[in-house]
């Protein structure tokens, strides 16, 4: 895969993690598939931003 597809999948990642944060917060706790979508959401964003940070100048020093 290119460079450029690497980042919108990753940008993706990131926005649909903080997607499925919010609906963990949205008072649907009680519910297992709200636990899972938090549990996804926070995976999800983890991974984006690990991607970015590895490909920052601040990971290169």
């Amino acid at each position: 895969m290119t460079e450029l597809v690497k980042s919108f999948i990753a940008f993706a990642s990131v926005i649909t993690g903080v997607i499925l944060i919010v609906f963990l917060f949205n008072g649907n706790v009680y519910y297992v598939g709200a636990l899972i979508c938090g549990i996804l959401g926070v995976a999800l964003l983890a991974g984006g931003i690990t991607y970015f940070w590895s490909r920052s100048k601040f990971y290169k020093k």
